[in-house]
């Protein structure tokens, strides 16, 4: 009596085992900004449409979503960073890819490389900084920088929305100030700047 109540003790767990695993699946992907093809800035939050689970990507984007049910798509919702709410649709037959599919979320810059090279021709290139709470005031030596390099320094306080886009315009700023100016600038440039390393 006993062996027999072991054994439909086994097979009633194996059983709850198989009918929870055919159940779920697990969806590995990489989150990444669309400016720069890296993780986003920010904490990244994903959940399916719906559902009230949630799970957070790590350091370098990566998560892993184990689902309720099984289905042909899933309909992911992403909240990363500034950006605005994302909805991605992740399809099954992504589930048995070796590297995880690479979701990207779009930013809607509107200071990034081209506005950069159109404030540069036009001679009202700035250079982005987000201090905090209140912006740094500008002081002699920023108005020296400015006077010697035509740029003037733009602080957003923590107003600043997708620091990737301020990352992109400052880039191709400081390119142009290169091309122009050598590197002599980068000797007196607060290093306070946004992308400036």
């Amino acid at each position: 009596m006993k062996k027999k109540i072991k054994l439909l003790t086994i097979c009633l767990l194996a059983f709850i085992t198989i009918g929870h695993s055919q159940s779920n699946d697990t969806i590995r992907g990489k989150i990444v900004s669309s400016i720069t093809r890296k993780k986003p800035v920010g904490k990244i939050v994903i959940s399916e449409k719906g559902s009230t689970d949630f799970i957070e990507a790590d350091s370098l984007g990566y998560f892993k979503f184990i689902t309720k049910n099984k289905k042909s798509e899933y309909h992911l919702v992403i909240v990363a960073g500034d950006y605005d709410v994302q909805e991605f649709v992740f399809k099954s037959k992504w589930l048995n890819y070796k590297r995880p599919k690479h979701i990207v979320v779009n930013a809607k810059c509107r200071l990034n490389k081209e506005k950069a090279s159109s404030d540069w021709k036009a001679g009202k290139a700035k250079l982005y900084l987000m201090s905090g709470i209140a912006p740094i005031a500008t002081t002699k030596k920023d108005k020296r920088f400015k006077r010697k390099y035509g740029v003037e320094y733009y602080d957003f306080g923590c107003e600043a929305r997708l620091p990737e886009c301020l990352i992109d315009y400052n880039t191709r700023i400081f390119k142009t100030l290169d091309l122009t100016f050598g590197r002599k600038w980068r000797k007196t440039v607060r290093k306070d700047v946004i992308g400036y390393q």
